[in-house]
């Protein structure tokens, strides 16, 4: 549950490679909201890291998303 297959030559899997580019799309949304830093900060510990992490205990994520996101969430 929650784990894909992975049969590509590289390791890291695409599926978490696509959820973690929709929750850097996710953090650019909230960027403009005229919400508070801490209304923010809850939004993204409550909805945009677990969005983001689902599954990555079961494959490989890639290095440069990783980083990717964690630039969007200081943006933010």
């Amino acid at each position: 549950m929650g784990a894909s297959i992975n049969l590509t030559a590289t390791q890291a899997s695409p599926t978490l490679t696509q959820r973690m580019r929709k929750a850097i799309a996710m953090t650019r949304r909230l960027r403009g909201l005229p919400l508070s830093m801490q209304q923010k900060q809850r939004v993204v510990q409550a909805n945009i890291l677990p969005a983001a992490l689902y599954g990555v205990e079961a494959s490989h994520v890639s290095r440069t998303m990783l980083q990717q996101l964690r630039a969007s969430i200081v943006d933010v």
